[in-house]
């Protein structure tokens, strides 16, 4: 049985959260598996539940709430919740990362490296301060608007999941500056332009596997040259984009 890794990791850090998950293979098709959904900074220590260990997940589910308030549809958290979420989400990297000189609870958290508030509630993480994070999964979380270009500031990122959200409009070019990522799932949103988006994945030289199903709702379906020239795609999904 094929097994996906999980990893995540800071800048400074020299170990990380590993998680192995029996996953089949591929055309089982992945996006079917139990998500991530979004956990209170209480519920992170929850038992552990289906084929994702909460303990091997720990540091990934820390930081599933404080993403979930870039909607206003996300789960809810106080402002106090917030901070907690956060100084949990620091305590799983090392020691001498610098979000350790920022992040500290003797000071309003909104002044924070990399987190921007508005009227005392976290609206955004500057992805830029998790330069070495591999995996993440937003599957099933309701969020909404566009992904973060900060997001592509995360250079060592492998597998990225974004499905079954309220994520709208073109993809930006600067997820093309992901050179490490392999698998990309933009599943049931309400993308547009399949082209723009098929010429800008190109880009990410290592992709092997793209899901970008319930999407691009009756568009006109790409020409074979916009398909041509992926170096190393070995699954392409299109289904139930309508396409004419």
């Amino acid at each position: 049985m094929n097994r996906v890794r999980l990893e995540l990791r800071d800048a400074g850090a020299d170990q990380s959260i590993l998680s192995s998950v029996p996953i089949g293979p591929w055309k089982n098709k992945i996006d079917t598996m139990r998500p991530l959904h979004c956990h209170s900074s209480q519920n992170n220590n929850r038992a552990a539940g289906g084929p994702w260990s909460a303990r091997s997940l720990a540091l990934a589910l820390a930081l599933l709430p404080l993403l979930s308030l870039l909607s206003p549809t996300g789960c809810a958290s106080s402002t106090e919740q917030d901070g907690v979420s956060l100084l949990k989400f620091l305590q799983g990297l090392s020691q001498d990362s610098d979000l350790a000189t920022s992040w500290r609870n003797d000071t309003d958290w909104c002044t924070w490296k990399g987190i921007t508030c508005d009227i005392d509630d976290l609206n955004s993480i500057d992805f830029s301060s998790l330069p070495r994070l591999k995996v993440l999964d937003f599957m099933d979380n309701n969020f909404t608007g566009i992904v973060p270009e900060s997001l592509y500031s995360c250079n060592d990122l492998i597998t990225l999941r974004l499905s079954s959200n309220g994520f709208h409009d073109q993809l930006l070019p600067g997820i093309g500056r992901l050179k490490s990522l392999r698998f990309l799932s933009l599943t049931n949103n309400l993308f547009t332009n399949v082209t723009n988006a098929l010429q800008i994945l190109k880009s990410a030289p290592s992709l092997t596997t793209l899901l970008i199903d319930t999407n691009f709702r009756g568009e006109a379906m790409p020409e074979d040259e916009t398909i041509d020239g992926y170096r190393n795609l070995q699954v392409l999904s299109l289904a139930d984009c309508s396409l004419s």
